[in-house]
Formats: C-alpha cells, structure tokens, sequence
C-alpha cells in the first residue's frame, strides 16, 4: 500500500512539474507541421514535445486522432491549437514574450498552459459573432481599436465552429473605453457585434475554461498510466492462478 501511494505522488509531481514547462498556443495555421512551429519556438529553449489540439474534423463519430491522420478536416476553419512542452521550466518565461508574433500570417496568442493570465481591466466581452469566425478576424477587427494582446473565440469542443461569443484582451486597460463605445457599430463578416467591458464573473468563466481544459489533459494522461497499471497487475495475478493450478494437477 505505501509503494502505491508514493508511486500516486511521484506521478502527479511528475506531470505539475511537465505542466510548467509547457505553454498553449493558439490561433496556429491549420497546415502547420510540428518541426516548422517547434523550430520556431526553438529560440526561447530545447523543446521536448508539440501536440496540435482542437484540430477541425468532419467526422466527430472517429476518434479525434484517427480523423486528424486521415486529413479528414473541416475546410472552413484554418486554425488550430498546440501546446509545446520545454526541457526547462526557465524557456516558458522566454516564450511568453512571443505572444502576438506574426507566424504565416496569423498572430499566435501564448500563455502559460497551467494558469493563463486574463486581465478583466483589459478585456471586453464579444457577442453575436458569426459561428464561422476565425481568431484572426476578431484579431483584425480589434487591431483598429487598440494593441490586441490575445483574442478567445469560445468553441464547440467537436466541431470547431465557435458559439457565438468571445472575449478580446487589449495590452492597455484604455483600449477597452474605445471598444465599448464601438458596441452595436462594429462588423464581423458583416454582422454588428456586441461589445461589453468584462466582469469578475466573466473572469471565473474563462478561468473555469482554462482550469477545465488543463484537468481534462490531466485526468486522460492519469487514465493512460492507470491502465497500463492495472494491465501489469492483472497479467501478474493470471500468472500466479496458473502456476497454483499447474501445482495442483501435479500433486494428483
């Protein structure tokens, strides 16, 4: 029983301290290779690993993996999201500094993956967008406002295709003054949009996605080791049932 409780804590030190060193990006080229973005971010430090997530399928009944190698995607998005895993918890800091960088002609939003930073002060609530909306677009509809540190359009987590709201994160608390004041006159793929200052309560949603987004990684990565556990533990009973069989016909 100790031996599994410290193997239980050494394993969940192990993935905290992985979690550190690992940072989201968002808004990347749906055509991107992991080699071209991890040369990239090769810059701030050795990177150990890319994994694209939020990949648009067509055929949400495949197994996410299964469609994404086969190339079934959705045309109409062009985007994805990736989270790169450092050797060094130190290349996170390092990295930060390329939020908004200009990679194929998309601007890339990076955050920590374990607790992003969301400023309320410098962001503003987005309603009424078009279900097909593209990160960059809302980028570019914003950019004429102010400096845009990153844009979030809140997605269904199967297809892809937005829900009909987002939020805008402005580098100046002074940006959102100007936004407001844009509410009802501002066009997305010629629709008006809404526009309003985030709350508090906004806060704790975006940070529940975060946090929800984070714990879901976790608990398939614990499931993963579970049962690969739970394999080696019963191989090894069968294998104990055998030999007390065998023991027993050779005494008759």
């Amino acid at each position: 029983m100790e031996t599994s409780k410290i193997s239980i804590v050494a394993d969940t030190h192990h993935d905290d301290e992985r979690l550190a060193r690992t940072i989201f990006v968002g808004n990347v080229p749906l055509e991107t290779k992991r080699e071209k973005l991890a040369k990239l971010f090769k810059s701030c430090g050795p990177v150990e690993s890319v994994r694209f997530r939020s990949v648009p399928v067509k055929n949400t009944k495949l197994p996410k993996k299964a469609a994404v190698l086969s190339g079934d995607r959705l045309p109409i998005r062009d985007s994805m999201n990736a989270y790169i895993v450092f050797q060094n918890e130190k290349s996170v800091d390092v990295a930060l500094s390329m939020n908004g960088t200009l990679f194929q002609n998309k601007h890339l939003k990076v955050d920590r993956a374990e607790r992003p930073s969301i400023s309320v002060d410098c962001c503003v609530f987005v309603g009424n967008l078009p279900f097909d909306v593209e990160d960059e677009e809302l980028y570019e509809a914003f950019a004429q406002v102010g400096a845009v540190k990153y844009v979030r359009v809140i997605r269904d987590k199967e297809t892809g295709f937005g829900k009909g709201f987002g939020y805008v994160c402005f580098n100046e608390s002074i940006s959102v003054i100007t936004a407001v004041r844009m509410n009802g006159s501002m066009k997305v793929k010629g629709r008006c949009i809404r526009i309003a200052r985030c709350k508090n309560s906004e806060k704790l949603k975006m940070q529940k996605v975060s946090q929800s987004s984070a714990n879901k990684r976790q608990e398939k990565k614990k499931k993963k080791k579970n049962r690969g556990k739970k394999g080696l533990i019963g191989s090894g009973k069968k294998g104990i049932q055998k030999k007390k069989i065998t023991r027993k016909r050779n005494k008759a």
